[in-house]
């Protein structure tokens, strides 16, 4: 494994580390409750959470509620996929709680608590913008952030009085993941283009072209191969290949979401995140092509090394990392074992 690529991926982490994660947010997949009663708690409502949602029934409010205390951030944005703004869906948010400012008149179907004020949210302009983690492209209808006027409970209510159509309300301004969060974010990203209107087939079509491509070229680079009948070589090699795919497929939403909306520093996020799983994914076949890679016990090393970080950079999704521990275990038993028979030189 040439040093050349450990030097270009740690420049790719330092970039990383470097990124402002101002529009990172944790999503959620759920809808509010259909009464007051019935409203959904927003956990940690300062952390940076996205609802994505939807409107099946039209000018029926559905219901959220959060915990604040006085003086904290309240932090809502409304946004719709673009072929939804473009058909004049423009879903309305009601804020309810003490000491808020009364804006526009609420709806009469709308259960306000006792005592509260409304607010009102209703969207002005559509503000086109491009979203660097998922990456994606939407319509911003509104942003609201404000403190919270006393301590207690505030409800989010969610309307729309002419159509239907998908929606997502981003909460917060903590960009907090735990691991959980953080490495399942590929596949909630997956989730998260069906929302925006993109089929299943678009959504696989890069990972399958990048997969067959990738088998194509390591046998066409690499004769040898072709009468390889080592089983964790193969394996091996998908695994790097799985991690190209993950990153063609970042960048691949990239160009599909710039189609739509103007470019944005945030296209650096999509670049970064999209390379470091190439780079990954290249080493990885690199490592595995080498005729004695099982023998090395160096070279085992570096495979787990390139799992941990495949794991937390999104390379993968998942599957690929967890593959290359486990083939990487395998291996080294396969190398201790050897060992009680004969010297293994450390390389």
């Amino acid at each position: 494994m040439r040093k050349r690529g450990f030097v270009i991926l740690v420049g790719f982490l330092v970039a990383f580390s470097l990124i402002q994660t101002t529009a990172a947010h944790v999503p959620l997949f759920m809808a509010g409750g259909h009464s007051l009663d019935e409203a959904v708690p927003i956990e940690n409502p300062t952390k940076s959470w996205v609802i994505y949602s939807t409107i099946d029934e039209v000018d029926e409010p559905h219901y959220f509620y959060l915990d604040m205390q006085v003086g904290e951030r309240i932090r809502l944005m409304l946004m719709v996929p673009i072929p939804d703004g473009d058909q004049g869906f423009r879903p309305r948010l009601a804020l309810m709680g003490e000491g808020l400012t009364n804006m526009s008149t609420p709806p009469e179907n709308l259960e306000i608590p006792s005592g509260a004020q409304v607010m009102i949210l209703e969207p002005e302009s559509l503000i086109p913008e491009y979203e660097g983690f998922t990456p994606t492209s939407f319509y911003v209808l509104y942003d609201l952030d404000i403190l919270a006027p006393s301590t207690g409970r505030y409800y989010l209510a969610y309307y729309e009085p002419v159509m239907s159509g998908n929606f997502a309300i981003a909460v917060g301004y903590q960009e907090i993941f735990s691991f959980t969060e953080w490495v399942t974010v590929p596949f909630t990203v997956l989730i998260t283009h069906l929302w925006n209107y993109q089929s299943p087939l678009t959504i696989i079509a890069p990972i399958l072209v990048t997969l067959l491509l990738g088998f194509v070229l390591v046998f066409w680079r690499f004769p040898r191969l072709r009468e390889e009948q080592q089983f964790l070589t193969w394996m091996g090699i998908t695994i790097g290949l799985l991690f190209i795919a993950s990153g063609i497929f970042l960048l691949y939403q990239m160009g599909l979401a710039l189609l739509q909306v103007p470019a944005s520093p945030q296209i650096a996020i999509t670049i970064i995140f999209g390379t470091i799983p190439i780079i990954l994914g290249f080493l990885t076949i690199r490592s595995f092509v080498s005729t004695d890679w099982p023998h090395k016990p160096r070279q085992l090393i570096l495979l787990f090394i390139l799992a941990i970080s495949a794991l937390f950079l999104w390379a993968g999704w998942i599957l690929g990392p967890i593959l290359l521990m486990l083939t990487a275990a395998i291996a080294s038993i396969q190398l201790l074992l050897k060992l009680r028979t004969s010297p293994v030189t450390m390389e």
